[in-house]
């Protein structure tokens, strides 16, 4: 079993939750919304 160590967030981690973001709203609207990434990156950063 793996350790978790749960902690805040520091600034090095701003890319890696914003791919998280992106590759969830495009995998949950792929198909509805144009598979475009600079559509997506505008809606990531308006959340």
């Amino acid at each position: 079993m793996q350790n978790i160590i749960i902690r805040n967030t520091t600034i090095d981690d701003i890319e890696k939750i914003a791919n998280i973001k992106i590759e969830g709203w495009q995998t949950t609207y792929r198909g509805i919304i144009e598979d475009d990434d600079k559509k997506y990156v505008k809606l990531i950063k308006k959340l």
